[in-house]
């Protein structure tokens, strides 16, 4: 089971990427209580912006990924066509070796 640190640096990672591509992005230290805000904040401006959150091409937009996150805004990406074939594949996998385990 993985200790609080290591699950703080894995949540720092995930907000770091999230940030790359928005306006005014800076290197942040994030403590536990400051994650929902944080991806709150990053939500919101992943709304405004055209930019695609993995390879940076605009022309992007906003799109529900395969994902059941309890926080729903987690749920979403700003991605180009081509980005979102990539993840709809990866989640296909994902959720196929989910599905083969549990029976």
């Amino acid at each position: 089971m993985e200790d609080q640190n290591d699950v703080l640096k894995k949540c720092n990672v995930a907000i770091s990427q999230i940030l790359r591509f928005l306006p005014g992005n800076e290197l942040r230290v994030v403590f536990p209580n400051d994650i929902a805000e944080l991806i709150e904040e990053a939500a919101a401006l992943l709304k405004e912006t055209k930019k695609c959150q993995f390879c940076g091409d605009n022309g992007a937009e906003r799109r529900r990924q395969n994902t059941t996150y309890e926080n729903d805004e987690l749920n979403w990406m700003v991605l180009c066509n081509r980005c979102q074939k990539e993840e709809d594949e990866y989640w296909r996998e994902r959720w196929d070796d989910y599905y083969k385990n549990c029976m």
